[in-house]
C-alpha cells in the first residue's frame, strides 16, 4: 500500500511495513534535517525521550524482527509533560492538519470496535492514546479496560463478526498510552493481582524521571524550567512532523535493494548484543519482554545508521535505562493477601458481613 511521504505509486509489501489506511493521518510538514535538529534539542542526554523515539520506529518493523506487538504505559501525575511528550513522539509518523492538535494522539475513550479501527489505521506504526484517566468507572473497570486493550491489541487480530469486513486481517505495531497511574498503582487501587498475559506485553515506565525536571533528566539547553521546555517541544512538533517514519521506510527499502542480508545481519547482531547484556537465560515471560527491548535497541541503532535519528543520541544508554526501570516496576506488584485485604476494606460498606477485622 502507499506510504505517506514516499514517491507516488510506490507500493510496499504488506508483510514488510504499512503506515496505516488513513493517509491524512500521516501528512508531512518540514524536512528531515529540521526534524533531526529538533530531536537534538530535546532528546540528546534524555533517556526517556530517546527510548520512546526508538520504540516508535520499532513499530514499523516488528514483523521483520519477528516480535509481537507491545504496549508502553507511560505514567505520571499531571503537569509532568507526558501529553506534550506524546505529541512529540506521535509526530514521528505525521499529523492531520484538519484535526485538533493535528491528531498526533487518539483518545482512549473509544469502543472495542473503535480500537480495532485505530489499530488498522496505525498498522506497522505507533498508536498513541491519551489518556487512560479519561476512562470512566471504578478502579477495577480501568484495570479491566487496560488489560483488555493490551491483550486484544497485542494479539493483532480483530474479533470475528458476521458484519466485520476486516475479519481475518491482522495488524502489527506498538501502542503508547498516557496514564496518571502505573499498572502497579491501578492494581493496588482495584485490589487485584497482575494478569499473567501482561508480563511480556506491557512495558510500564514513569514519565517523571525524579530529577525535578519532569520527563527530562536534565533541562535542555536554553530553558530554565521543564514546563517551558515541554511546551517548546510540543510547538516544535506542530511545525515539523511526518518526515521521520517515511525517511526510515525509504532508507530501509533502499538498503534492502542493495543487500537485504546485510541489514538483517546487523539487526540480528544488535539484538544479540542487548540480549547478552540483559541476560540470555531469563525466565520465559521476562525473556519475551527482553526481546522487545532488544528489538527497540536494534531499531534505534539502525535509525542512527540511516541518519534518521541524530548520531549523537545514546541508544544503548536509553534502552538499558528503560529496561532497568521496567524490571524494577515489576518488583512492586502488590502482595496477593494485601491486595485482597485492601479491596475488602475499600468495599466493606457493600459487604458488611465480611468476616475480616
Amino acid at each position: 500500500m502507499p506510504v505517506g511521504g514516499l514517491p507516488e505509486g510506490l507500493l510496499i509489501d504488506p508483510a514488510s511495513m504499512m503506515l496505516g489506511d488513513r493517509p491524512r493521518k500521516f501528512r508531512a510538514v518540514g524536512d528531515l534535517n529540521l526534524w533531526r535538529k529538533t530531536v537534538r534539542r530535546f532528546a540528546i542526554g534524555q533517556p526517556l525521550v530517546t527510548f520512546l523515539m526508538a520504540a516508535a520506529l520499532t513499530s514499523m518493523i516488528l514483523r521483520r524482527l519477528k516480535i509481537q506487538p507491545f504496549v508502553i504505559l507511560l505514567h505520571a501525575e499531571s503537569s509532568v509533560g507526558k501529553s506534550h511528550l506524546a505529541v512529540f513522539i506521535g509526530s514521528v509518523f505525521g499529523g492531520d492538519p484538519d484535526r485538533p492538535t493535528l491528531g498526533f494522539a487518539e483518545s482512549f475513550k473509544t469502543t472495542e470496535a473503535g480500537i480495532e479501527k485505530l489499530a488498522f489505521a496505525h498498522n506497522d506504526a505507533q498508536l498513541t492514546l491519551d489518556e487512560l484517566s479519561r476512562v470512566r468507572g471504578s478502579a477495577r473497570d480501568k484495570v479491566t479496560i487496560l488489560e483488555g486493550f493490551v491483550n486484544d491489541y497485542c494479539a493483532g487480530v480483530p474479533m470475528t463478526r458476521a458484519i466485520n469486513t476486516l475479519a481475518g486481517l491482522e495488524w502489527s505495531g506498538a501502542a503508547l498510552i498516557m496514564s496518571n497511574k502505573s499498572y502497579v498503582q491501578l492494581l493496588a487501587d482495584a485490589g487485584q493481582l497482575p494478569a499473567e498475559a501482561m508480563g511480556p506485553r506491557l512495558i510500564d515506565l514513569p514519565a517523571d524521571l525524579g530529577k525535578g525536571n519532569g520527563i527530562f533528566e536534565s533541562l535542555p539547553a536554553g530553558f530554565d524550567n521543564s514546563q517551558d521546555a515541554v511546551k517548546a517541544m510540543h510547538a516544535a512538533a506542530n511545525e515539523i512532523y511526518g518526515v521521520a517514519a517515511p525517511a526510515f521506510a525509504r532508507s530501509l527499502i533502499e538498503a534492502d535493494k542493495a543487500d537485504s542480508s546485510e541489514i538483517s545481519g546487523k539487526l540480528a547482531a544488535w539484538k544479540a548484543d542487548f540480549i547478552d547484556w540483559a541476560g540470555p537465560d531469563l525466565p520465559l515471560v521476562l525473556g519475551h519482554l527482553r526481546d522487545k527491548f532488544a528489538a527497540i535497541y536494534a531499531t534505534g541503532r539502525l535509525a542512527k545508521q540511516f541518519g534518521v535519528l541524530p548520531k549523537e543520541l545514546n541508544i544503548k544508554r536509553a534502552v538499558r535505562w528503560a529496561w532497568r526501570v521496567a524490571v524494577q516496576e515489576r518488583h512492586q506488584f502488590p502482595d496477593p493477601i494485601e491486595a485482597v485485604v485492601a479491596y475488602i476494606n475499600e468495599n466493606r460498606a457493600q459487604s458488611p458481613l465480611t468476616p475480616l477485622s
